[in-house]
């Protein structure tokens, strides 16, 4: 799923990549059926699903790709309902399949950085990747 040298992040029919222009992401299968989530001050927020068990987040600063956020669903069911469970076993499930795809955190390279957090405001857990 992540190419650790380039940041290009794949699944499925999905490709990501550092430097990606909305635009260009538009153009794709994923991008054409995402749903805008923000538009302003030059953050535009597309959110995607390739299928039942991966949910895809893409951020754009100044129309190139930003950030990406992936949550896997457990047991194929979407994030939702939420509980401090479902959370803590989302988190648990990222954290080993980066292990296993990457190795131990921290997750630093000359492209930018892999996160897998738990946001403190929504309870969410997420693998966050962050370009430089």
């Amino acid at each position: 799923m992540f190419n650790i040298n380039t940041g290009t992040v794949n699944h499925r029919d999905v490709t990501l990549r550092l430097g990606e222009t909305r635009e260009d992401f538009l153009a794709t299968d994923a991008g054409a059926n995402a749903q805008l989530m923000v538009e302003n001050q030059g953050w535009s927020t597309y959110r995607f699903s390739p299928d039942q068990k991966v949910f895809f987040v893409a951020q754009f600063k100044n129309d190139v790709i930003k950030q990406i956020h992936i949550a896997f669903a457990l047991d194929g069911n979407d994030p939702n309902p939420w509980t401090v469970e479902s959370e803590t076993a989302r988190k648990s499930r990222h954290d080993q399949m980066l292990r296993e795809e990457i190795g131990s955190p921290p997750y630093r390279f000359s492209w930018g950085q892999i996160e897998s957090v738990t946001d403190p405001r929504s309870g969410a857990s997420q693998i966050i990747i962050t370009y430089a």
